[in-house]
C-alpha cells in the first residue's frame, strides 16, 4: 500500500533515494549528491514542510518538491520536481502525489500553482492538464560554449552594471516569469542594462557568475533577458556581447520565455544554441 509522508518527516537517505530513482531515465540528468540536493533546496526556496515522499511499505518510490513564497502580493507555489520510480510509473501515483500537493497548497492559502515540464514529456503534461493546470507559455534554454568576442565592438549603446533590485524598477521589467528566474532564486545575482544614445534604458540581463576556487569563471547563467518593445536587434546583441566580456568558458540562458523574437534572433546570431524546451503551466488554487 502506498502512503504519503511530508519531507520533513523523512530521512535524507530516503529523500535522495526517492529523487534519484524518481528521475531515472529522464530527458536530462537529474541525479544529485547530498550536497547538490541540499544546495538546490536552499537556492530555490524549496520547502521540506510542503514537499512529499511516497512510500510502498518502507521503500521510498516517489517525490514532489514544492516551494511556497509570496510573489507580487499573493502566495504562489512551485512544483520543483515530480519523480516516480520506474517500476511504479503508470499506476496513478503521479496523480495521487499532485492531488496531495494541491491539498497542501489550498491549506496554505496559495493563490496560484506553477510548474515547468520538458516539452517532450507528454505523459507528465497530460497529467498536469488532467489536474487542471493550463499552458501559459513556452520556454527555451540556450548554451554558448567558448564564446568568441566580436572584433568590432563599437556601438551607439553602452552597458551599465546595476543591482537586480534597480533593474526591477525599469518600466519594461517583466515580473511574470518562471520561479527559477525570479530574483529571489538567484543568489549573488548581477545585472546589466543597455542604454541608447538618447540615455534611455532599452534592454537588461540578470545573471549569475559561477566561480571556481582557483579564480576561473567556467560559467555564467543568464536568468533574465529582456528588451524594450521599441528597441532594435542591435541593443539585444550588444547586451549579449557585454556579458561575453566577462570571459566565462560557457554561457547558459535559463528558461527564456518565448515570444520576444528580437532576443531569440540575437541569441542565435551571437552563437547560442537551443538545448531543452519546456512548457510553463499554472493553476488557480484559491480564487
Amino acid at each position: 500500500m502506498v502512503t504519503i509522508k511530508g519531507l520533513k518527516d523523512c530521512t535524507l537517505q530516503d529523500i535522495l533515494s526517492a529523487w534519484n530513482r524518481g528521475f531515472e531515465g529522464y530527458f536530462v540528468k537529474m541525479e544529485f549528491s547530498y550536497e547538490q540536493f541540499i544546495k538546490r533546496m536552499a537556492q530555490e526556496e524549496l520547502s521540506a514542510e510542503h514537499s512529499i515522499l511516497l512510500y510502498d511499505g518502507g521503500i521510498p518510490v516517489g517525490i514532489v518538491l514544492n516551494g511556497i513564497r509570496e510573489v507580487h502580493g499573493e502566495k504562489q507555489a512551485w512544483n520543483g520536481g515530480t519523480g516516480i520510480a520506474p517500476e511504479y510509473r503508470g499506476r496513478g501515483l503521479g496523480r495521487l502525489a499532485i492531488a496531495e500537493c494541491l491539498r497542501i497548497y489550498e491549506q496554505e492559502g496559495v493563490k496560484k500553482a506553477t510548474l515547468e515540464a520538458i516539452q517532450d514529456n507528454h505523459s507528465a503534461i497530460h497529467l498536469y492538464e488532467k489536474m487542471r493546470y493550463k499552458l501559459v507559455g513556452r520556454l527555451m534554454n540556450y548554451v554558448c560554449k567558448n564564446p568568441i568576442l566580436l572584433k568590432d565592438t563599437s556601438s551607439s549603446y553602452r552597458a551599465e552594471f546595476r543591482a537586480p533590485t534597480e533593474i526591477a524598477r525599469l518600466s519594461f521589467y517583466d515580473e511574470h516569469i518562471p520561479w527559477q528566474t525570479l530574483r529571489r532564486s538567484i543568489p549573488n545575482g548581477e545585472g546589466l542594462v543597455m542604454i541608447d544614445e538618447s540615455g534611455k534604458e532599452c534592454a537588461y540581463a540578470i545573471f549569475q557568475r559561477i566561480w571556481q576556487e582557483d579564480g576561473r569563471l567556467p560559467a555564467v547563467y543568464l536568468y533574465q533577458l529582456r528588451i524594450d518593445a521599441e528597441a532594435k536587434l542591435e541593443a539585444a546583441k550588444v547586451l549579449l556581447e557585454s556579458v561575453m566580456q566577462l570571459k566565462a568558458s560557457s554561457l547558459y540562458v535559463v528558461n527564456l520565455p518565448l515570444g520576444n523574437d528580437v532576443m531569440v534572433e540575437a541569441l542565435k546570431e551571437i552563437g547560442f544554441e537551443e538545448t531543452i524546451g519546456q512548457v510553463w503551466m499554472e493553476r488557480i488554487v484559491v480564487d
